[in-house]
C-alpha cells in the first residue's frame, strides 16, 4: 500500500502552472517532530515534503492556501529519476495530493488590525462617561471582535 498522511505547513505559496487544461499546484510542507534528549533538552527536528495537486485540487490550494497555512493531506508518493547535464543521476520524490483539508490559514493581518483597531474604540468608549455599556453590552462586542478573529486562526 502506498499511502502517505501528513499534517503541516506551507513553506511558500503555491506554484501553480497550468498544461493545457490541467491545473497543477506545487507546494512544500513542513511537518514538525518534537522530543527530549537524555537531559530533558526539548529538540525539534523540521522535515520538508514535496506536494503536487491537480485539477479541483490544484485550483482549492490556489484560491485559499499560502504560505503558513496549515494543511492535512493525504497521497501517494511518486519517485522520478533522470540524468542531469552532466550525466548524475537525479531523485525525487513528490507526495501525490489526493485529499486536502485545511486546518488553519495563517492571519489576514487587514483583517486582524482592523478588528484591534475596532477593540481598541470600544474601550476608548468605555472611557468616556457618556457611554454606559453594561458589562453583557461589553460582552457581546468583544464576542463579536473574537468571532472576526476566529476565522484567522
Amino acid at each position: 500500500m502506498n499511502e502517505t498522511q501528513l499534517i503541516g505547513r506551507l513553506g511558500h505559496n503555491p506554484q501553480i502552472t497550468r498544461v493545457g487544461g490541467t491545473v497543477i499546484a506545487n507546494m512544500s510542507i513542513a511537518t514538525a517532530e518534537y522530543w527530549r534528549d537524555g537531559q530533558g533538552e526539548g529538540k525539534k527536528h523540521t522535515e520538508w515534503h514535496e506536494v503536487v495537486c491537480y485539477d479541483g485540487l490544484a485550483s482549492l490550494v490556489e484560491n485559499y492556501l499560502r504560505s503558513g497555512d496549515e494543511v492535512w493531506i493525504a497521497g501517494n508518493l511518486r519517485t522520478k529519476q533522470w540524468m542531469d547535464e552532466s550525466g548524475k543521476k537525479i531523485k525525487s520524490t513528490k507526495i501525490r495530493v489526493k485529499a486536502l483539508r485545511m486546518l488553519r490559514v495563517a492571519p489576514d493581518k487587514d483583517r486582524v488590525r482592523d478588528t484591534l483597531e475596532s477593540l481598541a474604540a470600544i474601550i476608548e468608549q468605555m472611557q468616556n462617561p457618556i457611554h454606559n455599556f453594561t458589562l453583557n453590552e461589553f460582552a457581546s462586542m468583544v464576542d463579536s471582535a473574537r468571532g472576526k478573529l476566529a476565522g484567522e486562526f
